[in-house]
């Protein structure tokens, strides 16, 4: 009888180790784990070295007084610790340092906790990649309701290095937009530029610009210009536009997002606000 026993008890033992590889041997071989897990991972690495620009769509909050509402965050992630951020095409933007960690949430989405180093504000960043360049981000604040979102672009730190697409210089060109989204909270439709209308802007060396509309809702305007190159395919332009048909002046903010050295599309907050535009432009040398 003992002998017996001796014998199940291998035979059982045999079955654990040949149930318990099947089940190794089951999870290693499936790609589409295997996938998963290393492109998680594989997002919080690439960060390193590299450059996100936040553009600034939607702010919400009960004290958003100080909070800037358009224009782009550049973040440059140094290591694997630390990031540096500053801001255009808004006054209120800051210039600073913080501590940060990743934490993925899924194959395509990663959490951020940043620590503010002057002033220890804590705040947790979602990124939604939509390809391994671009997606959505959500910030939120502790100890406070204010949330910001928006779209995103990120730069490897290997195409930091490369030709930039964002012209040296913009006077000398003609850029053509293209209206496909706009919108307004106040203004009833019918009074602002609307899907299908185009732009035609004609920018000098000077730092002033002409621009001639076409289509439902434009006016013809001209005013002074300021760009920046905040990435190799990203430009933010800050212009004081002037309507002589409506006796009006307002800035508006305009980010470019460069596809080829001639066209992408664009984002533009006018007013502060007032409107909010997007579409795709080309350009071409007008000199």
């Amino acid at each position: 009888m003992q002998s017996y026993n001796l014998l199940l008890n291998k035979i059982l033992i045999i079955i654990v180790i040949l149930i318990g590889g099947l089940f190794t041997h089951i999870a290693i071989a499936d790609p589409s784990h295997a996938k998963a897990n290393a492109s998680k991972s594989h997002l919080a690495r690439e960060l390193i070295g590299g450059k996100l620009v936040l553009q600034i769509e939607t702010v919400s909050g009960t004290d958003i007084s100080d909070v800037p509402n358009k224009g782009v965050v550049v973040q440059h992630y140094i290591d694997k610790n630390k990031l540096t951020y500053s801001g255009v095409g808004d006054e209120r933007f800051l210039t600073g340092a913080a501590n940060y960690s990743v934490k993925d949430v899924s194959h395509n989405k990663v959490k951020e906790v940043s620590v503010d180093h002057a002033t220890g504000q804590k705040s947790q960043t979602t990124y939604h990649f939509s390809d391994p360049t671009q997606g959505e981000w959500k910030r939120r604040f502790d100890n406070s309701d204010t949330i910001i979102s928006g779209h995103f672009s990120f730069t490897h730190k290997t195409s930091l290095l490369l030709e930039p697409l964002v012209p040296k210089v913009q006077g000398g060109k003609t850029l053509v937009l293209t209206v496909l989204h706009s919108t307004s909270k106040v203004l009833p439709t019918g009074t602002y530029p609307a899907a299908g209308a185009v732009i035609l802007q004609f920018y000098l060396a000077d730092g002033t610009y002409t621009a001639k509309g076409y289509g439902p809702g434009t006016v013809d305007h001209f005013g002074s210009y300021k760009t920046t190159m905040v990435a190799p395919k990203v430009q933010v332009e800050q212009t004081l536009q002037t309507i002589p048909e409506l006796n009006y002046i307002a800035p508006y903010t305009l980010i470019y997002h460069y596809e080829t050295a001639f066209s992408g599309t664009w984002y533009q907050s006018f007013a502060d606000g007032l409107i909010v535009f997007s579409g795709t432009f080309s350009s071409f040398d007008s000199e």
